[in-house]
């Protein structure tokens, strides 16, 4: 599975992964992506059982991990549904979010496949604000409010009439929670309008109320989940941005936004521990989002684009040895009905590995090459195709 291409999404609902229940509970779920980085925006792995034939990328992993979070929370309301049944619940989702996003082809007044607009969808959530070269490329900074999505998504499946609304109000809330704790800080500044990125609703709304972030705030009024989130994500900017983090002025917070002392204590030393355990992908991930140079992240990308790259092209060239073999076989024996297709799709792969050694020798070939991956997948050979769904032999 490649999810930097297109097809992915139907590529992830034909994994085995997909057939049994990964959660049942919503606490656990909420842990699940807690423990992925997800919930801080922070995506440093995903789990296994997925399909992944190369090191993924941040934007890849936030990619399996939001559709991996969406599934396994729409089996716990609802178990006997199919992923397709999943994939156009989302799509209704994100229309009433006002946040569906058509596809190139959709835009020219093609008609829409669900899967094809709910990835275009999800990279649009990922990377908001961006152009479509950036975009293609994976190369922005990823919206560190996602998970807020999730949440979102949970109170819609349980009948939120008025999830627009819970979305704004989720955003508005973490804000001023983030600004109460952080902006005596003098790092807030700083931070604040990288924070603001990528979200919907507070730059509007500070602008109509300057005295927004200084309401006074319970987190007790949110659902359990949402709170949990709330105070988890709030201690991990402190934690990762403040210059001399001390418990005091966490606990004086806790007091004035009503959440419970010992509560505080085991989330606040949670929150060290995994930080302790994860730190190397804290650097790269709000670090980054707070001062590393855009140079050394797009220096990173294009090593790793040629290695990939590369390998598939050796892939492709290794497994026309076998055509070789049966070019061999067919001169003294007739090939059977399977031989021969094997053959055909063989030939087929190298009247395409041309213009993809072409494209890749070319100045610059290591970076076009991902665009004609994503856009036009079905122009390259099967090495490049990630996202084929294999038959079932009967079918």
């Amino acid at each position: 599975m490649n999810p930097s291409s297109a097809g992915w999404i139907k590529k992830f609902g034909s994994l085995p992964l997909t057939k049994t229940p990964s959660n049942t509970d919503a606490v656990l779920w909420y842990e699940d992506m807690a423990h992925w980085g997800m919930v801080y925006g922070i995506p440093w792995d995903v789990p296994s059982g997925l399909d992944l034939p190369h090191q993924p990328t941040a934007d890849e992993r936030c990619k399996v991990l939001m559709i991996y979070g969406f599934w396994s929370s729409y089996q716990m309301v609802h178990p006997k549904n199919n992923f397709d049944q999943l994939v156009h619940s989302l799509m209704e989702f994100y229309t009433v979010l006002g946040q569906d996003r058509k596809t190139m082809l959709g835009r020219l007044g093609f008609a829409n496949d669900s899967y094809s607009q709910l990835e275009t969808t999800l990279e649009s959530r990922i990377f908001p604000n961006q152009g479509f070269v950036l975009g293609a490329l994976g190369q922005s900074i990823i919206n560190i409010w996602l998970f807020q999505d999730m949440l979102a998504w949970m109170a819609y499946l349980e009948g939120n009439k008025n999830v627009l609304e819970y979305r704004k109000e989720l955003e508005l809330t973490c804000f001023r929670l983030l600004y109460q704790l952080m902006g005596s800080l003098g790092v807030w500044e700083i931070m604040k309008p990288q924070l603001i990125h990528g979200t919907q609703f507070v730059a509007q709304e500070l602008l109509l109320d300057q005295e927004l972030l200084q309401t006074p705030i319970s987190v007790k009024a949110y659902p359990p989940i949402a709170a949990r989130y709330m105070v988890d994500f709030c201690l991990f900017a402190y934690l990762t941005q403040a210059k001399k983090p001390v418990w005091s002025q966490v606990n004086l917070w806790g007091s004035q936004t009503n959440i419970d002392p010992a509560y505080l204590s085991e989330r606040y030393n949670g929150q060290i521990k995994w930080l302790e355990n994860h730190q190397g992908f804290i650097d790269d991930g709000w670090e980054g989002l707070f001062g590393v140079q855009l140079y050394d992240r797009i220096k990173e990308w294009i090593q790793k684009l040629i290695l990939r790259n590369s390998k598939r092209l050796i892939k492709e060239l290794e497994g026309s040895g076998e055509l070789l073999v049966l070019l061999s076989k067919s001169t003294h024996k007739e090939l059977d009905v399977k031989e021969r297709k094997k053959v055909q799709e063989q030939l087929l792969d190298i009247f395409k590995s041309i213009p993809s050694l072409a494209i890749f020798l070319l100045p610059g070939g290591a970076l076009l090459l991902p665009l004609v991956v994503k856009l036009i997948p079905k122009m390259l050979p099967s090495a490049f195709d990630e996202n084929r769904i294999d038959k079932e032999p009967n079918g």
